[in-house]
């Protein structure tokens, strides 16, 4: 499970660094009330493209067997459904050894002390080592959700959103080359 948690750490802070990866992960973010349900709130790609970024890494690096990998994703899949949970569990000085509802909380939180903090699942060491850790203080419970922008709660967005912001991102990429094209030239 540390391994699968350092493969996950990675793909969890791609998704949040780059732009197209956010497009699909966003949507567990719009959760303004954070809570087991969650855990589940991910566009219908995420879970594919995580297979792909943590698993098939893993089991080949590893040489694990299918049953190995079915009990590493079950076992990661429940702890999701632990961390989500809208529970003012303090683990205390457990904190900085295993997330909880509390850590991962931050990671979801809207105050921008916490923002790009608690990529880990599982065990904040890898938040520690690389720099992202954030322990929770005693009491701290801040608000869930994406305020930036606002995000439409839609079957739309759930089922398109990622794609709607990939045409987007194309179409101002496309009209920023062709306005680079028609520029006059400078003289000197």
């Amino acid at each position: 499970m540390l391994i699968y948690d350092f493969f996950y750490y990675w793909w969890h802070r791609a998704q949040h660094a780059t732009f197209w990866l956010w497009a699909v992960h966003e949507l567990h973010h719009t959760e303004r009330h954070l809570n087991v349900t969650t855990s589940a709130r991910h566009h219908w790609l995420e879970e594919s493209m995580r297979l792909f970024a943590v698993l098939l890494p893993m089991s080949l690096l590893f040489r694990l067997d299918g049953p190995s990998i079915g009990a590493v994703f079950t076992v990661a899949m429940f702890f999701g459904y632990f961390i989500h949970l809208n529970l003012r569990l303090e683990l205390g000085a457990l904190s900085g050894v295993i997330g909880g509802p509390q850590y991962h909380r931050l990671h979801h939180s809207i105050e921008n002390q916490h923002h790009n903090r608690n990529f880990a699942a599982l065990f904040p060491i890898w938040d520690r080592v690389f720099g992202t850790q954030r322990l929770p203080k005693p009491g701290e419970w801040p608000e869930t959700g994406l305020t930036e922008y606002p995000i439409s709660n839609s079957w739309r967005h759930a089922l398109f959103g990622p794609f709607i912001a990939w045409a987007g991102a194309v179409r101002l990429r496309l009209r920023r080359r062709e306005k680079k094209m028609h520029l006059p030239l400078r003289r000197t």
